[in-house]
């Protein structure tokens, strides 16, 4: 009988093991994974509690930029097919408050019509700030009052795709999130620096 090194034998009975342990883990995967250390699932993975928290973060984030920008630069825009930096506050401000109402609180209609033609009015800086305030205040008041399984709710919401009502809420931050990126470019293409992120 020839001899067998001890690599060949160490490298076969790792090559053993694997192949053992692959039909359980394969198993497993196929009735949905391991999951990961600290992920929940099901209707609290979405959490009123854990919404209401980013909410929070988005209205304190977005209000810093909006004030941290000089007055003078919120007619800026750094090519003419952009929005101003004003508009893309007033722009923020509109769609988080009227997504919210139409889409999560089922209203008939928003507060504000808003669209992507970048016709936003601006006022004065203090005006947007304002308006800030109060659109991302109106949706966490109205997070308080959803729970859990309200965010499980299905709705017709972008090209009539079903979404859960959690769902739109974060969209509704992400979107938020897009105009306020655009926005820190405007800051740095006029010297003004960002706020910093913080989650």
């Amino acid at each position: 009988m020839s001899q067998v090194s001890r690599r060949t034998l160490l490298r076969t009975s790792l090559l053993g093991l694997v192949a053992g342990c692959a039909p359980r883990l394969w198993a497993q995967s196929e009735r949905g994974g391991y999951p990961r250390p600290g992920l929940r699932r099901g209707p609290t993975a979405d959490s009123v509690s854990e919404l209401m928290d980013e909410i929070s973060q988005a209205r304190a984030c977005t209000v810093e930029c909006a004030e941290t920008m000089p007055e003078d630069h919120y007619g800026f825009r750094p090519v003419a097919e952009e929005r101003t930096f004003g508009q893309q506050m007033v722009h923020i401000a509109e769609s988080v408050r009227s997504l919210f109402e139409v889409f999560v609180q089922d209203k008939a209609q928003p507060t504000f019509v808003f669209g992507e033609a970048g016709k936003e009015v601006v006022k004065s800086k203090a005006d947007v700030v304002t308006l800030l305030r109060e659109s991302f205040t109106y949706v966490h008041r109205g997070a308080a009052d959803l729970t859990d399984v309200d965010l499980e709710l299905r709705v017709q919401f972008l090209e009539n795709r079903p979404f859960s009502k959690g769902r739109v809420v974060r969209f509704l931050l992400d979107h938020a999130t897009y105009h306020r990126g655009e926005s820190a470019v405007y800051m740095r293409l006029n010297s003004v620096r960002p706020p910093r992120y913080r989650a």
